[in-house]
């Protein structure tokens, strides 16, 4: 959009310029201005050349600006040497408004088609999805949609465990404690098997430490072919259709579901296993804590031994990870056989890696970056798989190979005491599904649901309960996915349920309430205002040039979200361009004016204001009603 534009048309006639000047750097940085009387943007390039050629900065800005020649744009010089860019505002207001009421809108062309694999939610199949699995689905999706509007291929990945402890567990409660395997007063079956099944049995383990060898035996036969084996599968198979119910309400989809326990039915293990024994990444042991270990060594100074196989000859989930890895960049070419596991509404397959007989094999694209997004405690894991694949691959994959990493979520104490979860002491709370202490996503959605509803009511007596039901619906999901996105990856994240339905600040709801004032005022306008050169003479009030700014740097942020691996950074523009919009509402008539000519160009803004806030609102995953 239309700062961008000027940016990158200042940096070229920068470059041009001080190649001219006979001097030397680095790109010049166009920064943006933190008030109108400095500009559209600013560079401190006259003090890098300063420094490094002995000159004073106001000369070298000096020398630039009597070279500068584009008549849309004025440079301002301050002492001591600060450069500033003054767009001619005619040109930037009708090129922002022009661009961003374009329904062939143009997103910023960042991936130039590499093929990306996107790794997350990859939740183990013993249990429904809780909140802290719910910023992993949310970060993973809403890099998903921005990346592909960027010009990435992508494909999204669903990893899972099948063959793990979790699963054991769940298959001791069922065969050794007498669980039915269908629960009663119809409760969502990933409930009942987290809530109740895997939670009994790991209290049990305390009581009958005999049921922990029978877990070890489950644990060896679902590695083989057998009775055990086709019931975890059934097991994890019913899970994981009630995990993707919850995804898919929270507006995620997947393009494949790969399976640990293929990993170790394919000839992928025994690649990587004879490799890395080729490489001297792992060795045998014979003797210590380790003895009869297949173990990591040497890897890293910084990376403790770890355990590939167990001395029983069980896989650790590492060495299943490691070969995934392989083949998410293509080094081991070997793709899996697929079959359907479900078809999406938009009539689109979700695939499940299988061996059944009418399984067939689809060739996927080369990836040129892997992203597996996964929890920060997991670190030094990823960065085991990294250093062993660079070793394997005789390549350096700092960029090929991405961990994007963030902390846990905890609950306010307020939010605990609203979800009836007992014996906290007033004090935030943390996830653990072994010990039972977890929120479901659908149990909070539905808690957010519940309070929007009785508010929509009191806002909209005369709507039906279908509409209000709707709405409801979007709000509560709009809500809590706003609520993560906003957050920084490396902060952990306290979950408070007033907050999140807060109208007034930085939420969810405060951002669509912004968007439905926008529609209500285009809809009583009974005209769509076409957008003509002229309404640029009229726009002059602060809260219409501070809106059109906003509004031209939305490709700008875009940008900065994928360079820098951060969703944040839309969420936060998302607010900022609301705050902006709600200052020009409260101040500014629109409908109710004379001049007909400042009614369009207003009305004008309001249009492209709301089709900029619903891309931001799609990017984020924000389901945006037109009415609140």
């Amino acid at each position: 959009m239309t700062f961008l534009h000027y940016k990158n048309s200042i940096e070229n006639s920068l470059k041009k310029i001080i190649k001219e000047l006979e001097y030397e750097c680095e790109d010049p940085q166009i920064l943006e201005t933190s008030r109108l009387e400095f500009g559209n943007a600013y560079t401190n390039i006259a003090f890098l050349l300063a420094k490094k050629y002995k000159e004073k900065p106001i000369d070298v800005a000096n020398k630039i600006n009597n070279l500068f020649k584009d008549s849309k744009i004025r440079i301002q010089i301050k002492e001591p040497g600060y450069i500033n860019f003054f767009v001619d505002e005619n040109d930037y207001n009708f090129r922002t408004l022009k661009e961003s009421t374009n329904e062939n809108f143009s997103y910023p062309n960042i991936g130039n088609n590499q093929n990306i694999i996107l790794e997350h939610t990859s939740v183990n199949p013993n249990k429904a999805l809780h909140i802290g699995h719910a910023r992993n689905l949310i970060i993973g999706d809403t890099m998903y949609r921005i990346l592909k509007k960027t010009n990435y291929n992508l494909t999204v990945v669903n990893y899972i465990d099948n063959v793990g402890l979790q699963i054991a567990d769940l298959i001791v409660g069922f065969k050794h404690l007498n669980f039915e395997t269908e629960p009663e007063n119809n409760i969502k079956f990933d409930e009942y098997a987290g809530n109740k099944v895997y939670v009994k049995v790991n209290e049990m383990y305390e009581k009958e430490p005999n049921l922990l060898e029978k877990r070890k035996i489950i644990l060896k036969e679902l590695e083989e072919e057998g009775e055990i084996a086709k019931f975890g599968e059934k097991i994890t198979n019913r899970i994981l259709h009630e995990q993707l119910k919850t995804a898919h309400r929270l507006g995620a989809k997947y393009d494949l579901i790969i399976y640990e326990s293929h990993i170790l039915k394919s000839e992928m293990w025994t690649k990587i296993f004879e490799g890395m024994k080729k490489e001297n990444i792992i060795s045998y042991e014979k003797e210590g804590k380790l003895k009869g270990t297949w173990a990591i060594k040497g890897i890293s100074k910084n990376i403790e031994e770890k355990v590939l196989l167990r001395s029983d000859g069980t896989a650790t989930y590492i060495a299943k990870d490691i070969p995934f890895a392989a083949w998410k960049l293509g080094i081991i070419d070997n793709d899996f056989k697929y079959k359907n596991f479900l078809e999406y509404k938009d009539g689109n397959n979700l695939l499940e890696s299988s061996y059944d007989k009418d399984a067939k094999i689809v060739k996927y694209m080369k990836n040129d970056i892997a992203i597996t997004i996964i929890d920060s405690r997991q670190s030094e894991l990823q960065n085991i798989i990294k250093k062993i694949l660079e070793k394997l691959h005789k390549k350096n994959l700092e960029r090929k190979y991405i961990h994007l990493g963030y902390e846990i979520v905890r609950l306010s104490s307020q939010t605990v005491s609203e979800l009836g979860i007992e014996n906290y002491n007033n004090k935030t709370t943390s996830m653990s599904g072994r010990k039972g202490i977890f929120v479901n996503v659908d149990e909070c959605l539905n808690l957010i649901k519940q309070k929007i509803k009785e508010e929509t009511k009191k806002r909209n007596p005369a709507e039906n309960e279908s509409w209000i039901e709707e709405v409801a619906e979007s709000l509560a999901v709009s809500a809590f996915r706003y609520e993560i996105i906003k957050q920084d990856l490396d902060k952990i994240v306290t979950f408070d349920l007033k907050t999140a339905l807060n109208l007034d600040g930085d939420t969810g709801p405060y951002i669509l309430y912004a968007n439905a004032r926008s529609i209500r005022i285009l809809e009583k306008a009974r005209e769509m205002p076409t957008i003509k050169e002229e309404f640029n003479s009229v726009l002059k009030t602060d809260e219409e040039k501070e809106l059109v700014i906003e509004i031209s740097k939305m490709n700008l942020r875009i940008k900065e979200a994928v360079n820098n691996s951060s969703p944040k950074i839309l969420a936060k523009y998302a607010y900022n361009l609301a705050s902006i919009f709600n200052s020009f509402y409260e101040k500014s008539r629109v409908l109710d004016i004379e001049d007909q000519e400042l009614k369009m160009a207003r009305l004008g803004l309001v249009l492209a204001f709301s089709t900029t806030i619903q891309r931001i609102g799609e990017l984020l995953g924000l389901k945006m009603p037109n009415k609140i």
